[in-house]
């Protein structure tokens, strides 16, 4: 009985085959599969934008700059506590024979001249950081300008800043170093 119901199977499957060789019907084109439009390659480049900047001559102007200005601020904090020093030795050689009210006037004075050396102190790192800001930030802008325009040149898609070390591999066959473009764009 199984092997008639396998007979019986097999006839009807020749059969089904031989009537779809013989009819024509109107065919609609099946479709396997659908070809994406062709994306287009994204071009990308990159560069160290610490290596540029720091190679700048600006950069290295404003750096010899700030470290000047710098530099009167330390001498000026050194003059501040060599005063408080000589007052403090002062103090402490006359405090014996001082009466009670000069004593506590040299305390009073001490302590004044010790809260005004650590505000100055305070006061001129926050202008040498204020400073900073403003000397390197049209040195920045030049750079910045100086990558938009390498990346439009080039007809680039992104530029990375490997800094961050947000790519720490690169295919050279997909990606180009720019710095020396981005270089070669500043010294025009």
């Amino acid at each position: 009985m199984i092997t008639a119901a396998v007979c019986f199977f097999s006839a009807v499957s020749c059969f089904a085959q031989s009537v779809a060789d013989t009819l024509v019907v109107d065919t609609i084109p099946v479709v396997t599969s659908v070809e994406e439009p062709a994306a287009p390659v994204a071009k990308y480049g990159y560069l160290s934008y610490s290596q540029v900047f720091e190679n700048m001559p600006e950069y290295k102007a404003a750096k010899v700059q700030l470290k000047e200005l710098r530099n009167k601020y330390e001498m000026e904090a050194q003059y501040n506590e060599a005063s408080f020093k000589r007052q403090f030795a002062e103090y402490l050689q006359g405090q014996k024979d001082f009466p009670q009210s000069i004593m506590l006037k040299r305390q009073r004075d001490l302590q004044e001249a010790l809260e005004k050396s650590l505000a100055f102190r305070e006061e001129a790192e926050r202008l040498l950081k204020q400073a900073e800001t403003e000397a390197l930030a049209p040195i920045k802008s030049r750079l910045n300008n100086a990558i938009r325009m390498v990346g439009g040149a080039y007809n680039l898609d992104y530029i990375y800043n490997l800094d961050t070390n947000a790519m720490p591999y690169v295919n050279p066959a997909l990606i180009m170093d720019v710095t020396t473009l981005v270089e070669q764009q500043l010294q025009q």
